[in-house]
């Protein structure tokens, strides 16, 4: 991001311009990114291993064939059925 700024800090742009730039640009990808989005069943074992096989789905994890998306649909389930209790015990994040 900095690296990015660079060409307009160069131009004697003020640094709260490129970060309004910055803001206004991360608005539009959040809303391109809600108007991809789905809801997910985590019961449905189905709907999540293509999920994650989509995800994970590199020459490596191929050779596994369906072992690695069914382990990771397994935690997923495992980690959303906890977090609602693992949460009631998490530290409290500091305001800010």
């Amino acid at each position: 991001m900095l690296h990015a700024a660079e060409p307009f800090l160069e131009r004697n742009l003020h640094p709260t311009v490129i970060i309004r730039g910055y803001v206004r640009a991360l608005e539009d990808a959040v809303k391109v990114v809600d108007a991809l989005a789905f809801p997910i069943d985590i019961n449905d074992r189905g709907q999540m291993l293509k999920i994650i096989a989509s995800c994970i789905g590199t020459k490596f994890t191929s050779r596994f064939g369906t072992l690695m998306p069914a382990r990771g649909a397994s935690l997923a389930r495992v980690h959303w059925c906890c977090a609602p209790a693992a949460a009631a015990w998490a530290p409290a994040q500091p305001a800010g």
